[in-house]
């Protein structure tokens, strides 16, 4: 069969399938690994995105993923399929070690822990990249600073020019930062200063080549945002005044179709049924350059028991610009939310697979998660 009739059948194929694929010859562990084949089968996997799940007991992290809900037009207007109102969490590998409860989003399917506790090489504690798709994971060269642990923080970015992943750590008790580049060439960390007015917070998200967190001057409000350019290795922040009086908690930086969008929620009462609704703040930054920002304000009527009211968080949003609402622990029945600003509607979708968990756990959700095939050496 020729190669490129085998690398298009297996870019359509699922992760579990790849990786069964893999093992089954060398010659077809280097199909695999081959550089066409990886940009083939990401390109393919963008089209078709997954939920993911972390969940989190002590010492240990588990990783699920699901389809997400299908869009379809019947008629004039849009809406889920029913078939995927129901879907099966698929359970991938088991974390690489024992961790802390820190980790970074996903960024073009790569998880970055700071912190793994791992036997490899005696027990030591290293910063690991891993890839819950094929269940390789990469420890990276350690730096030691001579600070306490809580004045470091981590975050993840990718620059889709160069194709390349650098981790940032902030190190705001001596106002520098570290930068580790890894993905094309040698490994290698190295130190930037950077204005010390500032200490980053943990929210970090990587949209188009950018990197931007919450960010507080110390010990005061208002949050501002700070961005990284991963590429130029810029360093700036957005104007957050229009929306100062609101940025905090229950705050979240998620992408919004290609942009940034920071939301912010809290619950009302409705008239005249008494019903509790959510009151959804969503801002865009329509223009990174001229740092402009539009305002939206939604009535969000969730789909849920009464019980499960403050069990919900902002996780993100979809290609398609759907804001998703995610369960925090993993109770039976688990359901994430999907509300359509644009139609004005919300979808229940309920998740099974997290039965195995007999006492409630941690979970994190992330919205449009690609798998990705490649290989960190």
């Amino acid at each position: 069969m020729p190669i490129d009739l085998i690398l298009e059948i297996l870019s359509r194929a699922t992760a579990k399938s790849v990786a069964r694929f893999r093992l089954a010859s060398k010659f077809c562990a280097s199909i695999v690994r081959r550089p066409d084949f990886t940009e083939l089968f990401l390109t393919r996997s963008s089209a078709r995105p997954r939920l993911l799940f972390f969940i989190e007991r002590p010492s240990e992290w588990s990783f699920y993923s699901s389809p997400q809900p299908a869009l379809e037009r019947p008629g004039n207007e849009w809406r889920f399929n029913s078939s995927s109102l129901v879907v099966t969490a698929d359970s991938q590998i088991k974390s690489p070690g024992d961790m802390d409860s820190e980790c970074c989003r996903p960024v073009s399917g790569f998880i970055y822990f700071p912190n793994v506790h791992t036997k490899k090489r005696g027990k030591i504690t290293v910063p690991v990249v891993y890839n819950p798709s094929t269940g390789q994971y990469t420890s990276l060269p350690q730096r030691t600073m001579r600070t306490t642990f809580r004045f470091i923080q981590s975050l993840l970015g990718y620059d889709p020019i160069d194709k390349q992943f650098k981790v940032l750590l902030y190190n705001y008790d001596k106002c520098v930062y570290h930068i580790l580049t890894f993905g094309a060439g040698k490994i290698s960390w190295r130190k930037m200063d950077y204005e010390p007015t500032h200490e980053p917070l943990y929210q970090g998200i990587c949209i188009n080549g950018i990197l931007y967190c919450l960010a507080r001057a110390y010990g005061m409000d208002p949050l501002r945002v700070a961005c990284f350019d991963v590429r130029s290795e810029k360093h700036w922040f957005l104007d957050t005044q229009s929306m100062s009086e609101s940025l905090r908690s229950p705050y979240r930086l998620i992408d919004y179709m290609g942009k940034l969008g920071v939301t912010y929620w809290n619950w009302q009462t409705s008239q005249p049924d008494g019903m509790r609704i959510i009151r959804l703040n969503l801002w865009v930054l329509k223009d990174v350059e001229k740092q402009e920002w539009s305002e939206r304000v939604f009535l969000v009527r969730p789909v849920v028991e009464c019980e499960l009211f403050d069990d919900l968080s902002v996780v993100g949003a979809t290609a398609t610009g759907e804001i998703v609402f995610s369960m925090n622990s993993t109770t039976t029945p688990f359901y994430v939310f999907y509300f359509s600003p644009e139609r004005d509607t919300t979808e229940r979708v309920e998740i099974q697979g997290f039965e195995a968990f007999e006492n409630p756990c941690n979970v994190f959700t992330f919205v449009d998660h690609v798998e990705n095939q490649k290989f960190i050496t």
